[in-house]
């Protein structure tokens, strides 16, 4: 199950991610393939703009995890052209 519900405004360039309540049951092989799945439909889109709705979000990122976060995540998407990025 994907925790998470992914959208893309054409018009605007902006990808959505509205994560759910459920991530609070995550292991940490669940976020990584979340997090590659969003990043694969960011890319696959060319969106420019990520708004993420973290409200309902429950996992713990560990510091291991953001770092790879970083690396899996953030970096190829600054490379492919997204330049604003903001997490509510």
């Amino acid at each position: 199950m994907i925790n998470m519900l992914l959208e893309f405004d054409a018009e605007k360039g902006i990808f959505y991610a509205h994560y759910f309540e459920a991530t609070v049951g995550m292991t940490g092989t669940q976020y990584e393939r979340d997090t590659i799945i969003a990043r694969d439909f960011v890319l696959s889109v060319g969106a420019k703009l990520v708004l993420a709705n973290a409200c309902d979000y429950r996992f713990t990122i560990s510091p291991e995890m953001q770092e790879w976060g970083v690396e899996n995540y953030a970096v190829p998407l600054y490379k492919a052209g997204v330049r604003k990025y903001a997490i509510l």
